[in-house]
């Protein structure tokens, strides 16, 4: 990415939900949630608990597709290798939750272009995160030498937890024992 945040950027938001508050529990639900930011348009439902403490927050939410390379330029951000139309059909459906130590996406279904991709992440506050991803097929638009180096590195050197059910892994292997990687 390439691009300084919200620099030269033109933010459209419109959030509308109906909202039931607790306040004797500590609770708010946040239900027929639809929220638009530029392109990019989402609906779910949230929930809140513990509001008179440290909240924790529950929810689902379905991604329409939309243009992620048009979303980052509206952003004031842009893909510094986009050569071809990469990453313009994005859509996702997920639960997530968020506490004080943690953030989880469970249940993920994601199309990025004409990739599918299933599984969940993790990302902690005190300790390595967690991602395990299947996805059926990658179409790369950008050099394949370094994404699949990039790939290598995620699994064999980083300190978090990573699972990933590629088909390329035996291409990876392959690549890597004649030297091209």
């Amino acid at each position: 990415l390439s691009g300084a945040l919200f620099s030269n950027a033109t933010i459209n938001a419109n959030i509308n939900t109906e909202a039931i508050l607790d306040q004797k529990t500590g609770t708010l639900q946040l239900i027929q949630l639809k929220s638009q930011i530029n392109n990019l348009s989402a609906t779910g439902k949230m929930n809140v608990s513990q509001l008179n403490n440290t909240p924790v927050f529950n929810g689902e939410l379905q991604v329409a597709q939309f243009d992620m390379q048009e979303f980052l330029k509206s952003i004031g951000l842009q893909l510094s290798q986009a050569t071809s139309p990469a990453l313009t059909k994005v859509q996702a459906d997920l639960n997530f939750s968020i506490d004080q130590t943690a953030v989880k996406f469970s249940n993920l279904r994601a199309i990025v272009d004409n990739s599918i991709v299933n599984g969940e992440i993790q990302l902690t506050s005190n300790q390595p995160g967690f991602v395990n991803l299947n996805i059926d097929q990658i179409n790369l638009p950008f050099d394949i030498k370094n994404q699949l180096k990039l790939l290598y590195q995620i699994q064999m050197e980083n300190s978090t937890a990573v699972s990933l059910d590629i088909k390329t892994k035996e291409l990876m292997s392959d690549l890597l024992s004649i030297g091209y990687l």
